[in-house]
């Protein structure tokens, strides 16, 4: 009589098993993936935050030597007039982009550093270089934020007017989406880069109060491009009627490279 033959199982997973391991692996990735990123970009807001803080401060300290008026049309012409005679040469004061405004910052104190302008824009800026004479102050790339004014309603030279120092409203943004030509937005519909972090973006106001756009559910994502934002909610000041102004606005998007 023969002894019965005695069979082994062989070490190693069956396909089905691969399989099922595969399948966990990838939920395990997919629930995961974005706490992670979430987590690895919280240096990044806070350093855009950081920097808002470090521009309000410039920006108050403007208004003590401006008569109580934030950056704009009207301030660029006094300024550019002292610079004139001092022979020295920032840039632009004044245009369609918000480098030209927060360069008045630099022209009323020169040791404004330009590194508190930065804030992380997809692939485009970086840290400025406190480079600043030969019109080299805040050059395209070197600033990311967006800045409010308000539209002058007369015909004359100041296109765009100062931020009202009494009411709260939205000054400075960050970041608006990089466009073919320099970005000039309407208050009531403003397109946001929400992909530096990750669909939040941070707002200060004249009250020095910053607002994340985003945890307040007021950005509306486009179902087509992620990194399209607009406002859905009014942040701007209310007439006594409760209607909002924010048509009397405009956002500059910064010079990016």
């Amino acid at each position: 009589m023969k002894a019965p033959k005695i069979y082994r199982k062989r070490g190693g997973f069956t396909l089905i098993e691969l399989i099922v391991v595969i399948a966990i692996l990838g939920t395990l990735a997919t629930v995961g993936y974005g706490p992670i990123m979430d987590h690895l970009n919280d240096g990044d807001r806070q350093v855009a935050k950081d920097n808002l803080g470090n521009i309000y401060t410039e920006l108050v300290g403007f208004t003590t030597d401006n008569s109580g008026r934030f950056p704009s049309d009207e301030t660029a012409e006094n300024l550019q007039s002292k610079l004139d005679e001092d022979g020295i040469d920032y840039g632009p004061l004044q245009g369609d982009n918000s480098n030209c405004y927060f360069r008045q910052l630099i022209a009323n104190k020169s040791e404004v550093a330009e590194k508190s302008f930065f804030a992380k824009v997809t692939g485009v800026t970086a840290e400025g270089d406190n480079k600043k004479a030969n019109g080299k102050a805040l050059q395209a790339g070197e600033n990311a934020f967006s800045y409010v004014l308000r539209k002058a309603k007369d015909d004359g030279d100041a296109k765009y007017l100062s931020v009202n120092l009494s009411k709260s409203s939205p000054i400075v943004m960050t970041p608006t989406k990089k466009s073919a030509r320099m970005p000039v937005y309407d208050g009531t519909n403003v397109e946001f880069d929400l992909i530096p972090f990750r669909g939040h973006v941070f707002v200060l106001f004249t009250d020095k109060s910053v607002k994340d756009l985003r945890a307040g559910k007021e950005i509306k994502e486009n179902d087509d491009d992620d990194s399209i934002g607009t406002f859905t909610d009014d942040i701007f000041p209310q007439t006594r009627k409760g209607a909002s102004t924010a048509g009397d606005y405009v956002i500059l998007g910064p010079e990016l490279k």
